[in-house]
């Protein structure tokens, strides 16, 4: 398979009977991970164990982009690469253990198939500093899976 570096992607670069081409995405972080987090629609899926955050610029025209091997993604504009939301799988099962810090998320998370009691007991078994803010949350859980260089803009 080919590795191909792109600067934006188009809906015709997508041909389901096609060859499978991998691309090389380097997002772009126009704006900091606090930034995108403090205007974000944020939810939280149970039954995927998703963890998902739009901030204000994300117009529904995005690609997921996986962040090393780690169950961490970007949402990344197709036309920009600008990194628009964060979607983090497997997110109390495994990610809160390692991160407790991002619980935060789940106080302005909008929740399917959860409880506020559930997610104040999850968060109860975790140690975690009151008064984090979201976006340095967001910035150290994607640092730890090796993009520290991209986040410090």
């Amino acid at each position: 398979m080919a590795m191909t570096t792109r600067t934006s992607l188009d809906d015709d670069d997508f041909d389901p009977l096609g060859p499978i081409d991998l691309i090389e995405i380097v997002p772009n972080w126009r704006r900091r991970p606090d930034e995108i987090a403090r205007d974000a629609r944020v939810s939280y899926d149970r039954r995927s164990d998703t963890l998902h955050l739009h901030g204000s610029d994300d117009r529904g025209n995005n690609v997921v982009v996986q962040v090393g091997d780690s169950a961490r993604f970007v949402l990344v504009d197709r036309a920009t690469w600008a990194v628009v939301g964060f979607h983090i799988e497997a997110f109390i099962s495994q990610v809160l253990a390692e991160l407790p810090v991002l619980s935060v998320a789940l106080d302005q998370a909008a929740l399917r198939g959860i409880t506020r009691d559930e997610v104040e007991m999850t968060k109860r078994h975790l140690k975690v500093r009151p008064n984090v803010d979201i976006g340095d949350a967001l910035a150290k859980a994607y640092a730890d899976a090796g993009w520290t260089e991209s986040i410090a803009v």
